[in-house]
């Protein structure tokens, strides 16, 4: 399976960059894609279009209710002390103090969303497989 164009870069980019990194390019909240080829096409059409389906637990995410209300969702990272860091599906990271939350709820699912088979095109969505097999 090979890209349609040189804009397969891009499709990564665009659709998985700011959760995930490869070749030192993106973010690193997600798993990290290194060696995503030796999952076979199968798999990683399953990983993209059902991110559910296998979920490692350090990225199931989990929704904080802080004591003002306020709602965070995110991956926690670190634990300092009295401050936990989650990583939010923007990537960027919140700090609470744990007495300042009145609920957590750890989720099953992973933070990645579950409609990219919706958002990407047909052909994109081909474009981005393509990619992430030659890697």
């Amino acid at each position: 399976m090979k890209p349609r164009s040189g804009r397969a870069p891009g499709r990564f980019t665009k659709n998985c960059a700011i959760c995930h990194q490869i070749d030192g390019k993106g973010a690193i909240v997600g798993p990290q894609l290194k060696g995503i080829s030796k999952r076979g096409v199968d798999r990683v059409i399953e990983d993209i279009l059902d991110p559910n389906r296998n979920v490692d637990p350090s990225f199931r995410y989990s929704t904080i209710i802080l004591k003002d209300n306020k709602l965070i969702t995110g991956l926690q990272r670190k634990t300092d002390g009295q401050a936990i860091t989650f990583t939010d599906t923007t990537g960027k990271e919140v700090t609470v103090r744990a007495d300042q939350i009145k609920k957590r709820i750890e989720s099953s699912n992973s933070l990645m969303p579950n409609n990219f088979g919706e958002v990407i095109p047909p052909a994109d969505f081909n474009d981005l497989v393509a990619y992430l097999l030659s890697k």
